[in-house]
């Protein structure tokens, strides 16, 4: 499948002051992609301190340390598994207590050489969820296994959608007077969920998901392609290992396919502050999927307000106006939002290049190459290293781009933490404001490429490619 996303310029959210002014559109994407982090896996894999940063396979390393062609020499190879290795490193998720430049040296022993008891003492290599197996398990069909219950699912979040569609009263109270254009994108949300019920084929074709746990790795719940109408799983939810929160993630990702205008302006639980979410203008919650789960979470007694908190434009939950704070910790998680979207865009391309390479298809991979070559330049990845050429995707370049995006990610809910000291003079400047947290976040966080100007450029460009396409 090919997705398309056009790239807008990207800025951090305005202030919701000025979204109530202004009622700005979401971003126009043609065939765009819509990514989510549900709150089970924010949970599973940040709350509870499971995150999922990952190693290449040792036959990987080998093959590029042993590599005649793709020219990278042992010292930038050494640079690149510690990159990994940190990340592992701050999860406590390493075997081994020595040092990390005692790992390295033990792990690569000579030039051209690898040793692979010293891998195995630094890594559980049978602990998937620490090495990168295979991409041929990404994007997959749902199991045989896996699809009845699924499809229950999607009947449960069907009844609930046609409830919604007849609550004016509560609609009101999240969607304001834009009431009844949510209850017509409920109407075609659950008709397309209810053409995945009544066809197994429609289903097959149309919804995927990921065995590889890629998703996981990258916190994402899901993705939605509108012009193809295909929605993608994370594989806890196909599973539905959670039925109320596979529920919710249905009706998201199906709000994504009723409406090429409903985009992602802040994820659920509020990932852009509680009274932030309510607080929104109403055009821009009738474009929000995270807001058509409110209904189903009300519905379910899951969510993060109560069955009768009215969510007013510009204004907190308690029914006070929205901060000066509350305006720059908005923009500050949009630009770790909008980075973070970027960041699993690169991995989507380079998984998408790797696969292609595997089964000899080249001419995509060479047409992209210019540009992937200066992506892999501003994430620290291995194919701008490589020997003009011979250039390939190899794991630990995929390994690499995954780990940026949860760091940039983890990074984005560190900042929701970290002191934020404003002037009065901070209220006409909350730009300004929005970078001081932003620098201050990524500085007390570390993990992405190990020097803060570094990796605020990385982050700075992310942003910038928010809503593009790198395949």
């Amino acid at each position: 499948m090919r997705i398309q996303r056009r790239a807008p310029t990207a800025v951090p959210t305005p202030p919701l002051s000025v979204q109530q002014a202004q009622a700005p559109a979401s971003i126009a994407r043609a065939g765009r992609v819509s990514l989510e982090i549900p709150d089970t896996v924010r949970q599973q894999y940040f709350g509870r301190g499971q995150r999922r940063y990952r190693l290449p396979r040792f036959s990987n390393l080998r093959d590029i340390s042993q590599s005649k062609t793709l020219g990278i020499d042992q010292a930038e190879l050494k640079e690149l598994v510690k990159t990994a290795l940190i990340r592992l490193k701050k999860e406590n998720r390493l075997k081994s207590k020595d040092s990390l430049d005692s790992l390295l040296d033990a792990i690569f022993p000579a030039p051209g050489s690898i040793d692979q008891s010293a891998f195995e003492a630094a890594v559980d290599t049978s602990d998937r969820t620490v090495i990168y197996m295979s991409v041929l398990d990404t994007n997959a069909r749902i199991k045989d296994k896996d699809r009845p219950k699924l499809r229950s699912a999607m009947k449960w979040a069907i009844r609930i959608i046609r409830q919604a569609q007849a609550s004016k009263t509560m609609l009101t109270r999240i969607f304001g007077g834009k009431q009844a254009d949510a209850a017509s994108n409920y109407k075609k949300a659950g008709d397309r969920l209810q053409a995945f019920v009544d066809s197994t084929a429609t289903l097959d074709s149309s919804v995927n998901t990921d065995y590889n746990r890629d998703d996981a790795a990258l916190y994402l719940g899901g993705w939605a392609d509108f012009d193809d109408q295909v929605i993608h799983l994370e594989p806890d939810v196909a599973k539905v290992t959670d039925s109320k929160e596979s529920v919710a993630t249905l009706v998201h990702e199906a709000a994504h396919l009723a409406d090429g205008a409903i985009e992602d302006h802040g994820y659920y639980p509020p990932s852009t502050g509680k009274d932030a979410f309510a607080g929104m203008a109403e055009s821009r919650k009738l474009n929000n999927a995270a807001h058509y789960e409110e209904f189903v979470r009300r519905w379910l007694n899951t969510g993060a307000y109560s069955n009768d908190t009215e969510f007013t434009p510009g204004k907190a939950v308690s029914g006070a106006a929205l901060t000066l704070e509350d305006d720059v910790r908005l923009a500050t998680t949009e630009y770790f939002r909008h980075g973070w979207d970027a960041a699993v865009e690169v991995q989507f391309a380079l998984v998408k290049h790797r696969k292609d390479l595997l089964a000899s298809k080249e001419t995509k991979f060479k047409t992209d190459l210019a540009q992937l070559k200066k992506i892999s330049k501003v994430m620290g990845l291995s194919l701008h290293r490589q020997t003009a050429g011979n250039e390939t995707v190899t794991q630990l370049d995929i390994v690499l781009a995954e780990s940026i995006a949860r760091v940039v990610s983890d990074t984005g809910t560190h900042s929701a933490s970290v002191k934020l000291a404003l002037t009065p003079r901070d209220k006409s400047e909350i730009k300004k404001a929005s970078d001081r947290l932003i620098d201050d976040a990524i500085q007390s966080y570390g993990a992405l490429l190990g020097d803060s100007k570094k990796d605020r450029t990385l982050t700075d460009w992310l942003v910038a490619n928010y809503g593009k396409a790198f395949y």
